[in-house]
């Protein structure tokens, strides 16, 4: 996941993913790479990445 992170700081000033709100494996390992919940679309919650800076 921290090469993807790193990959995506070179790219991209925005990523968002869409996880099953059920699914807290998934969530906590977004949220460790550095995505913050910015809606909830049941069954997803919609997470946002944005580039340091």
């Amino acid at each position: 996941m921290a090469g993807l992170v790193a990959w995506m700081g070179e790219r991209c000033s925005c990523v968002r993913v869409d996880v099953l709100w059920h699914n807290e494996v998934s969530l906590r390992m977004n949220r460790r790479a550095g995505f913050v919940q910015v809606a909830e679309r049941l069954p997803y919650v919609e997470m946002e990445w944005r580039r340091p800076g």
